[in-house]
């Protein structure tokens, strides 16, 4: 990040014309965003290792069940956020794109249908919280 800034700073006192500096000054963005995606990760991974040890202070097992999936997601949203900051500083037209995978999305969903309805229960199961980690299931 400290690279990128620095270089971004110093570019024009180099006095570079024509296609070169624009590939630079694009790829300087490209690198500044790039970096600044790596941040907010790390900074998730920090935060969630604060809360699992909070969550493993106290009796309930329900947020220590919370917080990898709490991660997990909130890396994955990071992720996507930072996909789409780094092709809008590639000057990607990111609204036509993002219509597009919307309109994509809706179809796999249709398609996925009993896949989404297994995640929605599996998730009532999960609030309801009937078992716990370390209890024995048997069926039948």
């Amino acid at each position: 990040m400290l690279l990128s800034l620095s270089l971004y700073a110093i570019f024009p006192a180099l006095g570079l014309t024509g296609g070169l500096s624009d590939v630079l000054m694009v790829a300087l963005r490209v690198l500044a965003a790039l970096a600044s995606v790596m941040v907010v990760y790390r900074i998730v991974d920090v935060v969630a290792d604060v809360f699992g040890r909070k969550a493993t202070e106290t009796d309930s097992k329900l947020d220590d069940q919370l917080v990898p999936l709490v991660r997990k997601s909130v890396k994955v949203f990071v992720a996507a956020i930072g996909l789409i900051f780094v092709l809008q500083n590639m000057n990607v037209d990111v609204a036509s794109l993002l219509a597009g995978a919307s309109l994509g999305g809706l179809a796999f969903t249709l398609a996925a249908k009993d896949t989404v309805a297994n995640l929605f229960g599996s998730l009532s199961i999960f609030a309801d919280k009937p078992f716990q980690i370390g209890d024995w299931v048997v069926i039948g």
